[in-house]
């Protein structure tokens, strides 16, 4: 029995005026399989993006039919976008906050100057409705002016709610909690938006991009360490930025490290025929795997606990690496436990996350812990930061709680 397929076939709808004429010379088929039939013409004039991809589009012959252009975008987005860019009347502005950031980041990714102008418009108009959404969406896309006003909503609605603790800011600016645009952005933006609600300072910039100093020892760019510049090597290790380090096979050997080799892409160097592995690492994160490796004086400094804990757990097996980590651990622990958290938290080490959890429970009270940064922040979710906050909040509720209880049963008793 033959299946009948034609229901798993997606069909293409054709557009409605005016892009529905098919005397136009390409189509853009959108991600809900919308055909829009438009000039290339309209869409070079108005994109530098489209006039460049238009360049190198060959010409149909006379027996083909349109060129067609596949779309991420959804039709209505698409849609919307065309309506003002094509010489017709302007379609009303998008009625919800979801259209806007949709028409808009579409409008950023393929360089439309004048849709770009008007959805920010359009974004600014839901800023005291919806100021954090809006101030996450001005975040994901880089708009420092729009980040700046809606940090302003933010701090103006927290003020007239009453909220002088910077974990209730969300709650406080919008009554629908953790609004979802803000699980696309990193943690590093919200942190900065909590210390300029937090300072009360209504004229002061805010600034999206992170702090110039994050406290961590600052490496020293691509240099090789001397102390492995090559005597004897038989094998060099390549970062996937290009940057490479010579090796010893038998050193990596010994300490258990020869995994790693297994792990990269091999080929042969034009000098000295070394085979060169090139592993899926930054040159620092390379750079402290060796130092693991090789018998150098022990510089914590050297060894940062991100690329210490990524070689522990996602990909080699290096022995001296875990009692390394657990010193590092236990200092961070005390200087910033938001750190710790941070890095436990992305590699599921779940007994350092209730710890460092305790710890910053502790420090909650605290201006220092809420000016703790780390550089973690600017690469994970601002959902985990914001469940460390809520979280140490009802923590330190309940612990106040009980105190007040035993308080109270002893002067009872």
């Amino acid at each position: 029995m033959i299946e009948d397929l034609s229901s798993e076939i997606p069909a293409h709808t054709v557009a409605t005026y005016p892009f529905d004429d098919t005397c136009a010379d390409v189509i853009l088929r959108t991600s809900d399989n919308i055909d829009f039939y438009v000039y290339k013409i309209v869409l070079a004039l108005a994109s530098p993006f489209f006039k460049d991809m238009f360049s190198l589009i060959q010409p149909t012959s006379t027996n083909e039919s349109h060129h067609i252009v596949p779309f991420t975008e959804s039709g209505s987005t698409i849609e919307h976008i065309l309506q003002l860019v094509y010489p017709i009347s302007e379609p009303p502005p998008p009625t919800t906050l979801n259209m806007v950031d949709n028409v808009l980041e579409a409008s950023i990714k393929y360089q439309i100057e004048k849709t770009t102008a008007k959805m920010k418009q359009a974004l600014l108009t839901f800023v005291d409705s919806e100021p954090v959404a809006v101030f996450a969406i001005a975040c994901r896309l880089m708009l420092e002016d729009e980040a700046m006003v809606a940090a302003r909503a933010c701090w103006r609605a927290a003020g007239m709610m009453g909220s002088n603790h910077p974990g209730h800011v969300f709650s406080s600016a919008q009554s629908s909690g953790f609004p979802q645009e803000m699980e696309r952005i990193s943690a590093g933006p919200y942190f900065r938006l909590l210390r300029y609600v937090k300072n009360r300072d209504e004229s002061a910039p805010f600034h999206l991009q992170p702090p110039p100093a994050s406290g961590i020892p600052a490496e020293d760019g691509g240099t090789p360490p001397s102390s492995w510049r090559g005597t004897g090597a038989d094998v060099i290790l390549e970062s996937r930025d290009g940057i490479q380090l010579p090796a010893h096979m038998n050193i990596l050997s010994l300490v258990s490290a020869g995994e790693m080799l297994g792990k990269g892409d091999n080929r042969v160097s034009a000098e000295g025929g070394l085979p060169i592995i090139r592993l899926d690492e930054e040159f620092t994160a390379i750079r402290t795997l060796l130092r693991l490796c090789y018998p150098f004086p022990e510089d914590g400094g050297l060894i940062d606990l991100q690329h210490l804990a990524r070689i522990m757990a996602t990909k080699y097996n290096i022995p001296k690496a875990a009692s390394l980590a657990q010193d590092l651990m236990g200092r961070q622990m005390e200087e910033n436990p938001l750190r710790v958290y941070l890095i436990a938290k992305e590699y599921g080490w779940e007994t350092e996350v209730k710890t460092a959890t305790r710890e910053c429970t502790n420090m909650v009270d605290s201006e220092r812990f809420y000016g703790m940064y780390a550089p973690e922040m600017e690469t994970c979710s601002a959902r985990v930061y914001y469940d460390l906050l809520e979280c140490c909040l009802r923590e330190r509720v309940t612990l106040i709680r009980r105190k007040r209880y035993e308080k109270l049963r002893h002067a009872i008793s």
